[in-house]
């Protein structure tokens, strides 16, 4: 059995200019865009208030929470390397738009 996470966007509650500028080059963007730093989308729902992006789960959990679970400081090469890992994904999205 797989695990999904499913992500929400009330279109009601979102500025209709915004929301058809922007959805569907987010749309766009998910379904072309393969890489490890970004969660893979299995299936985009839409209804008339809502829209619903099926993706994968996060299997080693987001950034964030790995950086509040630490106790102390993090040596600048790890630091680099996760703030790589997060900027990533923004760098392609940023590509494919």
């Amino acid at each position: 059995m797989y695990q999904v996470a499913i992500k929400i966007i009330n279109k009601d509650k979102v500025d209709e200019e915004d929301l058809a500028k922007y959805l569907p080059g987010e749309i766009t963007i998910l379904q072309r865009v393969s890489h490890p730093s970004i969660i893979d989308i299995y299936q985009i729902v839409e209804t008339d208030p809502r829209c619903f992006f099926v993706t994968g789960i996060a299997e080693n959990g987001c950034h964030l929470d790995y950086m509040m679970s630490r106790h102390s400081n993090i040596l600048e090469a790890e630091g680099q390397y996760v703030f790589n890992q997060i900027c990533q994904p923004f760098l392609i999205a940023t590509f494919w738009a």
